[in-house]
């Protein structure tokens, strides 16, 4: 009996044991359980909110990427004008390249050869028409001017002063000078033959070169020649009379 007293007394110990065993497992599981449940909520919700912000700040993101293709676009726009600029000489070096050669000698094209080849003559027809001109590049002026050097027994061109006037993104170089011409005035009778009279007269000059600011290209140029004040002025008081003698519409080809 004692035997299995004993024995039965060691089978109640283990039981306890084995039941107090079994019940800390059966508390710890749900535990464990909680957190990886909470952990798998939390995740969830994170992702939710990521979604949530990802579809709210898609709007923004894409108007973002919109103005900075925009500003790709200008970028790369601005660089190829800049690249087409570079073939244009800086407009106040062309003209101050202008002035410089209106008064050497230039070798020019003959008349015919250049009206066939471009359809028309750069030559001046008329005196009146240096009263007011306009061209839409110095090229243009430099070409018309040099030809009418060929055209007159005297051509010289002085300059006075040069002003430059920014209004905005506008400017404008205006100079201002003189011009010595060697005109034909009605021919002299001389015994049985007429000679042919030729009279100097110095006009002032008011020339105009309109560009915007940073282009490299002048967009319009306009030339003033004062042929009458330019007679009654160098003429003094004869001025006057001179004024009918010199045929200021005489066809100049």
């Amino acid at each position: 009996m004692a035997v299995g007293a004993n024995a039965f007394t060691l089978s109640s110990k283990n039981i306890t044991n084995v039941k107090h065993s079994s019940l800390v497992k059966t508390t710890d599981l749900p535990a464990e359980e909680l957190k990886k449940a909470r952990r798998r909520e939390q995740c969830r919700i994170n992702q939710a909110n990521y979604r949530k912000r990802k579809r709210e700040n898609r709007p923004i993101l894409l108007g973002e990427i919109g103005r900075l293709d925009q500003e790709i676009e200008q970028l790369e726009a601005y660089k190829k004008a800049r690249q087409q600029n570079k073939h244009h000489t800086d407009p106040v070096q062309a003209i101050g390249n202008f002035y410089h050669l209106l008064n050497l000698e230039q070798k020019l094209p003959d008349v015919k050869t250049y009206q066939e080849a471009y359809g028309y003559s750069p030559a001046l027809h008329l005196i009146l028409d240096l009263q007011r001109e306009e061209f839409n590049s110095v090229e243009s002026l430099k070409l018309h001017w040099l030809w009418y050097c060929t055209q007159f027994r005297e051509f010289k061109y002085s300059m006075m002063s040069y002003e430059r006037l920014e209004a905005g993104e506008q400017v404008i170089i205006s100079i201002k000078g003189e011009i010595r011409l060697d005109v034909y005035c009605d021919a002299e009778q001389q015994g049985n033959a007429k000679v042919a009279n030729y009279g100097v007269i110095v006009c002032p000059v008011l020339q105009q070169f309109e560009f915007e600011a940073g282009e490299q290209i002048v967009k319009r140029i306009t030339s003033e020649v004062d042929l009458v004040g330019g007679v009654a002025s160098s003429q003094g008081q004869s001025g006057l009379s001179m004024l009918t003698s010199i045929d200021l519409s005489t066809d100049l080809n």
